[in-house]
């Protein structure tokens, strides 16, 4: 240790010099664990005799106090007591007198401080007792010198434990990550066997999601593992931010599920779509499905997207938008790569309907067999369910015909042509609210809003099928879907301001418009789909994502394997913005929930790209490493204002949660104007553009007219060339002809001279 030099003006070994190195090695030592600064009002300084510059100075700067005294004077005065902050410490102490040091320079903040161990007591004593005797004498010096040898290092303080009060959560929720998206939950969903979480469709409410989880197999390791896979069902997970190791409810599933939706009219019914083609319906929380499609009339290939028709109108067998009568979803449709999208309808047909009295009957006389408690309400639909309309997809301008992948339909299906209520700006549209669920005390899902009891598990009896009691009570939930029936023969009104057309994406990259209309062939008089209105061709491979922004219904995010590209609804003649070819493949999208500006890209190397329009468009804003396996899914949800959350699923079976900062959750008053005007300015630029190539055609065209016109004006005098010779040289013996006239008229030229020859 270097040593302290003496203070300026002030000799060696003298009181004031002793005293300045006391403080120099109290201060260094940043307020030891051995003694605490104290604030004594005058009535405790008069009280233990402490008065300062009167009883303790300069020169004689420390009292000893009476442990005795200072316990009564903190019974006497209780809280007031200005020793209370050291009450346990003072009554722990081993000795019966306690020091007390009169800090003049305020070196710990005070004017005293109160030394708390007997070690530290008496070296300090030793300081005081040598300085005091007169000069600093040997025996001084040697304390003060062990002292400083028996200094140990300042430690850092140990933390004392910590009370949680509930102010984490808002620090939370306030707390700015500007730079990248902070992980707020991550968990594996590997679920007792070697599986892959293909699809997570997250439906949040009160911390609980739902996803779907796929074997992780090829076509031939499928075939030849059916038995087991057929031993082992697969399900659909229901999952608590309370709970992330158990599920609180799992749904049987007659194959694997790489698609699923909930009804928008009862967030208890499910539709999910198979990889064997089949789509089923299952009814929360019983575990086993309830219906099943016939796999004969179903898709021949895995169906890959399936959405909810709304609640406004539903489809007739024609095609055409009819008014709703029951206000439910009641209809669905789906695609898979077999070159078809199915219409499907989950209401009894109207010949069974005619038999239900008798049904009813029998009911009665023979109750119903369901050893897995199964609700009957779609028990109508069981192995015999089919679509009611079959929309082809041929190809345009070749034979063969498109595989979809992805379709995508407006939620508020109004035409543009006939939509008088939309204003040349557009009006704010307000996205439909999102299905909030949860798993209440019997397992049921249901509106966050209205259903305020507690999250809890779901019993394993209730997860196998559950007692008698529970069977009734769900028979009672899907009664609204058991009583409603196809419509008649009679046409109802048809909808003249909906929308029949939808996107679908195909494996090839292409992007087509398809109107589901049906009509009957003059010829066979056979139902036939219309063929595609236009495709547009994304010059890549295979549409991973359709997905349609929340804030403008007519604007598309298309996501395919190296890139992907911002659609305008009816807009032909391009993208509105393109991105380039990214090294990583892309493997999802999803745009924000809460600003129009913002959209998310997973990659196959784990990463999720974050773009705001309204900072760059060229790259990505922020990109956050996620995990090590390709993304295969992402979803947003809106919890509160001050808490958005993003899923992200990947390849090896693990769902990500994360939580949205503030600067990709918070919109400004004017964001969704300046995106509306950034895209309404690049759908001028293309349709600037495309007129300039239309003019640069028609220019050109005018100029290769002109110039064959200017070849043809030179070719002519060149084929009249011989006649022009020939008129010249007539002309020419003319004047020769007259001029020996005029020279013979003017004697100049007699008649014998020759003429000159030509």
């Amino acid at each position: 240790k270097s040593k302290v030099k003496d203070p300026p003006g002030t000799d060696e070994g003298s009181s004031e010099a002793v005293i300045y190195y006391l403080s120099i090695y109290l201060f260094v030592s940043a307020h030891p664990e051995y003694l605490f600064p104290l604030v004594l009002t005058s009535v405790t300084q008069e009280l233990f005799g402490c008065r300062a510059d009167e009883d303790v100075t300069a020169e004689n700067p420390y009292k000893l106090l009476k442990k005795e005294e200072i316990i009564q004077d903190m019974k006497n005065r209780a809280a007031v007591c200005d020793f209370s902050p050291v009450k346990q410490t003072v009554l722990d102490y081993p000795e019966e007198e306690l020091l007390l040091v009169f800090d003049r320079d305020f070196t710990y903040g005070q004017s005293f401080y109160l030394v708390l161990t007997v070690q530290a007591k008496e070296s300090i004593l030793k300081v005081f007792t040598g300085t005091r005797e007169g000069g600093v004498t040997t025996d001084g010096e040697e304390a003060l010198e062990h002292q400083e040898e028996e200094e140990v290092m300042p430690k850092t303080p140990e933390p004392h434990p910590w009370v949680s009060l509930g102010s984490e959560m808002e620090i939370e929720e306030e707390l700015l990550i500007p730079s990248r998206a902070r992980s707020f939950i991550g968990f594996g969903l590997v679920h007792e066997n070697d599986q892959s979480l293909t699809v997570a469709t997250c439906v949040f409410g009160s911390g609980v999601m739902a996803v779907s989880m796929m074997e992780r197999a090829s076509l031939e390791e499928r075939i030849e593992s059916s038995t087991r896979l057929l031993l082992n069902p697969s399900c659909i997970l229901f999952w608590s931010f309370s709970d992330p190791i158990h599920p609180q409810l799992q749904l049987e599933c007659p194959d694997d599920i790489l698609c699923f939706q909930f009804c928008p009219s009862d967030p208890n019914i499910l539709a999910a779509g198979c990889v064997n083609g089949q789509i089923k319906t299952s009814m929360i929380p019983v575990v086993r499905y309830c219906a099943v499609s016939g796999i004969e009339h179903g898709h021949k290939a895995p169906i890959t997207d399936l959405q909810w028709l709304p609640e406004t109108f539903e489809v007739s067998r024609l095609g055409l938008p009819v008014e709703n009568s029951s206000g439910m979803s009641v209809q669905l449709v789906s695609c898979a790569p077999d070159c078809c999208v199915l219409f499907w309808d989950l209401r009894l047909p109207r010949v069974v309907s005619r038999s239900m009295t008798d049904v009813r009957q029998k009911s009665v006389d023979k109750p119903l067999e369901n050893p897995h408690g199964v609700p009957n309400t779609f028990k109508h639909l069981n192995l015999t369910w089919k679509p009611f309309i079959r929309v082809s997809l041929p190809k345009m301008g070749s034979s063969g015909e498109y595989s979809p992948l992805r379709l995508s339909m407006r939620e508020n299906t109004l035409d543009y042509s006939t939509d008088q209520s939309r204003s040349e700006a557009g009006p704010l549209w307000i996205p439909p609210p999102r299905i909030l669920m949860r798993i209440t005390h019997r397992g049921s899902i249901g509106d966050g809003q209205s259903q305020k009891k507690k999250l809890c598990s779901v019993p394993l009896s209730l997860s196998r099928g559950g007692g008698k009691a529970a069977q009734e009570g769900e028979r009672k939930e899907g009664c609204g879907f058991s009583q409603l029936r196809v419509p008649s023969a009679k046409q109802p009104k048809v909808l003249e301001n909906i929308s029949t057309k939808l996107y679908v994406g195909t494996e090839d990259g292409e992007l087509v418009y398809v109107d589901w209309k049906v009509e009957k062939d003059g010829d066979s008089g056979r139902l036939l789909s219309s063929k595609p209105l236009h495709q547009l061709l994304l010059q890549d491979s295979q549409v991973r994502t359709i997905s349609r922004s929340p804030f403008f219904r007519d604007i598309l995010l298309v996501v395919s394997s190296f890139s992907f590209s911002i659609w305008k609804e009816g807009l032909t003649i391009g993208p509105l913005i393109r991105s380039p070819y990214s090294k990583a493949m892309c493997t999802a999208g999803h745009w924000s929930q809460s600003r129009p500006a913002v959209f998310f890209i997973g990659k196959e190397d784990g990463n999720i790209d974050i773009y705001d329009l309204l900072q760059n468009t060229h790259e990505a804003t922020q990109s956050q490493s996620i995990c090590t396996a390709a993304v295969t899914c992402i979803r947003t949800s809106l919890l509160s204002s001050k808490q958005h959350l993003l899923a992200v699923s990947d390849h090896l079976g693990t769902l990500h949660i994360l939580q949205i900062p503030w600067t990709l959750r918070k919109a400004t008053s004017s964001e969704r104007q300046n995106v509306q005007k950034y895209l309404e300015k690049e759908q001028e630029r293309l349709m600037y553009f495309e007129k300039r190539q239309e003019n640069h055609e028609k220019e050109k065209k005018e100029m290769d007219a002109e110039l064959k016109r200017k070849k043809m004006e030179v070719l002519v005098p060149l084929k009249q060339l011989d006649v022009l010779e020939a008129e010249a040289l007539k002309e020419y013996e003319q004047y020769v002809a007259m001029e020996k006239l005029l020279l013979k008229s003017l004697g100049v030229r007699r008649e014998s001279e020759e003429a000159p020859e030509l």
